[in-house]
């Protein structure tokens, strides 16, 4: 669990992992910002975030390994409601979020993370 709204108030930045076998919920190390409403993806032993309430930019990564979180290059636009995907264990896509009517893709190479969010132009099909 990652982040959340406290009693319809409070952003917090909390995660949680759960320990089906132990039977147990366990506090990880929180996340650098406040925030829910949140796209996440997992890619090996990573977890990352993008956008979030209220119409946020900001992404982070968090390492299971080490129980850590690190700043990601910031999405081209905010955006809440995120749907984010990762594809062959190296990119990262995001769509949806943004106030606009407009739906934005973004891409980002997670073997070139420093180069940042590129923007995929999406074409209107024709019937």
């Amino acid at each position: 669990m990652i982040g959340g709204l406290l009693s319809g108030q409070e952003i917090i930045k909390t995660v949680l992992k759960i320990d089906l076998v132990a039977k147990t919920v366990i506090k990880c190390a929180d996340m650098i910002s406040s925030k829910c409403v949140i796209g996440v993806c997992c890619v090996g032993h990573k977890i990352y975030t993008a956008g979030g309430y209220p119409y946020m930019s900001c992404c982070e990564s968090y390492n299971t390994l080490s129980d850590s979180w690190a700043k990601l290059p910031a999405l081209p636009c905010a955006g809440q409601g995120i749907t984010m995907v990762p594809i062959k264990k190296r990119y990262l896509y995001t769509f949806g979020g943004p106030k606009s009517a407009n739906f934005p893709v973004f891409r980002m190479d997670l073997c070139r993370i420093s180069k940042g969010w590129y923007t995929i132009p999406v074409q209107s099909s024709t019937q």
